[in-house]
């Protein structure tokens, strides 16, 4: 193989040139006919307050037989109907007749509980597809192109396996087999981290992998989208986020005419080909019969990226036992022999504040709790059969479900005024366990050992998470300032105390290997210490706060207050509550061990 690099470096020297392709680049084609569509994209427009949004309007109206993808917030602040007809109307407005949109988090911001974006439908009407649903698809040239809705917590869309929006999206690509396909959506799935950001290394957004699976089975091409505001090209990748000739390229075009982004030089994702920051400018994909030509061009009318690529035949799945079904996941292990060895068993419990138990996957239905009068639930910790688990109140009040023994509640005369129980955690033979307060109060039970808290030391802020090590000799606790509390045999590998945070540290997971650990904070953003960086959701818009995370696999899994799930692991998604919020707030969730 070395010698056949060699040959062909040599021949391209010959030539008179050396060209260097990009990871996973496929040959170039023949030059098209001059009358292929075009489609101009950009996402994050239109801003009373800036100028920039004319400026990108102004290089659209040089093409006018363009269609135009708008990739979500297309108004700032907010996508109310006034606001897009002050602020989009004037500039992008004028394209209106030929523009496919999508919705963004602004857009939704308008709608109760932003389940619904009444602004972006008014403006855009039919154009924009069913207000209930935000997704839709079209024809443009030999290609197919499918506009989706990354808010995920609308009721009529979704993003999970058996979603309405993924039902629909299998049955449309079943019924469009084109060549070539492209989808755009805002949110992106993959992208480098931007300064300022809470997360520590190259970032990801997992909640559209159900949907960038079903475009990959399908042998679609071209993922475009907005949301961070500036632009970034990636590679050919499936939705692990693994190199594949058989992936999709995705772009980010949030240069629309918002508020600029900057990159982070030190957290740029590893297959990330071509970025550009503080800039504003449109992408040009000129779609030819089975290939496609790319431009960025920024409103100085320079071309900061182009290049040209060829389409996947539409096609089986490139890895079928990881494609999704229209189905939902299953809840018990059902897997055929074909799929490749696993854990036994997998899912998880959450639970909300009113003492209700929500199992997902192998997790068995356990009955829930009732909290001490005036309180709320706070924690969930499986017993080591999976068959039970004890749940704790704020008042320290303990319930045991199923095999789970009842050993002891937390004394209410050792609590101080303003001291709560935040959290329990098991001992390894299920004999014991311990109740941690918001004070760093660590009260031993059964054959759990005290080793130690930080009840008489002053804190900067909450203890709100507590996990024992391995062994049962050590227990960490973690405060919402981000500082870290090791005792026994836990080792301190790092903390964030003392260092600016965009939200509150909620929980701390031990790493895999017992030498290092994640801490996540309530935006999604994730503090790797000594562990490798999996993913977070600190870039990305949240219906509700992340109020905790486990170990789940190879990685971790956070939930938020409205259940909502975010799988940063090898592990198979088993569903979640985030389009359908229970009454109180989930508080906790805990993995079925072997998980």
């Amino acid at each position: 193989m070395a010698r056949v690099r060699t040959l062909l470096v040599v021949a391209l020297l010959l030539a008179g040139t050396l060209v260097l392709a990009p990871s996973g680049f496929r040959p170039v084609r023949a030059a098209g006919p001059a009358s292929d569509p075009v489609l101009i994209a950009a996402g994050d427009i239109g801003d009373c307050n800036q100028p920039y949004d004319e400026a990108t309007a102004a290089m659209i109206n040089k093409v006018p037989a363009a269609t135009v993808a708008m990739l979500g917030d297309g108004a700032y602040p907010t996508g109310d109907l006034a606001t897009y007809n002050q602020c989009y109307g004037p500039s992008w407005g004028q394209f209106k007749d030929r523009t496919h949109p999508a919705p963004g988090n602004h857009d939704y911001a308008v709608g109760p509980k932003r389940q619904s974006a009444p602004g972006y439908f008014d403006y855009f009407g039919a154009a924009a597809g069913d207000p209930t649903k935000g997704f839709y698809s079209y024809d443009l040239g030999s290609w197919h192109i499918v506009s989706l809705n990354s808010t995920c917590g609308v009721p009529g869309a979704g993003c999970t396996p058996g979603s309405a929006q993924a039902q629909w999206l299998q049955s449309d690509l079943d019924a469009h087999p084109a060549q070539c396909t492209l989808a755009y959506w805002h949110h992106p799935r993959f992208f480098s981290m931007e300064k300022g950001s809470t997360a520590t290394g190259p970032s990801s957004d997992v909640s559209m992998s159900t949907l960038w699976d079903t475009l990959q089975a399908h042998g679609a091409d071209v993922v475009v989208n907005g949301h961070v505001h500036l632009y970034e090209r990636f590679g050919h990748q499936s939705s692990a986020g693994n190199v594949d000739p058989n992936g999709m390229r995705e772009f980010i075009v949030g240069t629309g005419g918002g508020h600029p982004d900057s990159f982070d030089p030190a957290h740029v994702d590893p297959h990330s080909e071509a970025r550009h920051d503080n800039v504003f400018g449109v992408l040009q994909l000129s779609l030819h019969a089975g290939a496609y030509d790319w431009a960025f061009e920024a409103t100085d009318g320079s071309i900061l990226d182009s290049g040209t690529d060829t389409c996947t035949p539409a096609a089986g799945p490139s890895n079928p036992t990881t494609n999704p079904t229209t189905a939902p996941a299953p809840t018990t292990a059902t897997s055929p022999a074909s799929t490749p060895a696993g854990p036994a068993r997998s899912g998880y419990w959450m639970l909300s504040a009113d003492g209700t138990l929500f199992p997902f996957g192998d997790a068995a239905p356990l009955a829930g709790a009732v909290p001490s009068a005036g309180s709320d639930e706070v924690d969930v910790e499986p017993t080591p059969s999976g068959k039970g688990a004890w749940l704790v109140d704020d008042r320290g009040k303990v319930t045991a479900v199923g095999d789970a023994a009842h050993l002891s509640d937390l004394d209410p005369h050792l609590l101080v005024p303003g001291e709560k129980a935040t959290s329990l955690s098991a001992t390894p033979s299920g004999a014991g366990y311990w109740i941690f307060t918001n004070r760093g109060r660590a009260v031993p039970v059964g054959d759990a050992p005290f080793l130690g808290d930080m009840a008489a030391t002053p804190l900067n802020g909450p203890v709100l998470d507590s996990i024992p090590t391995p062994s049962g000799k050590g227990y960490y606790m973690v405060g919402s300032d981000g500082g870290i509390f090791a005792f026994g045999d836990a080792h301190f590998y790092g903390s964030m105390g003392g260092r600016h945070l965009n939200a509150p540290v909620q929980s701390l997971v031990p790493d895999n290997d017992g030498a290092g650990y994640w801490l996540v904070a309530s935006d999604g953003g994730i503090f790797a210490f000594d562990a490798p960086f999996k993913g977070s959701m600190g870039s990305s818009h949240l219906n509700k706060p992340v109020t905790g995370m486990v170990r789940f696999g190879d990685g971790y899994l956070m939930v938020a207050e409205d259940g909502g799930i975010f799988d940063f692991s090898s592990q198979p998604f088993s569903g979640s509550l985030g389009g359908h919020p229970p009454a109180r707030p989930v508080v906790s969730v805990a993995v079925l061990d072997g998980s």
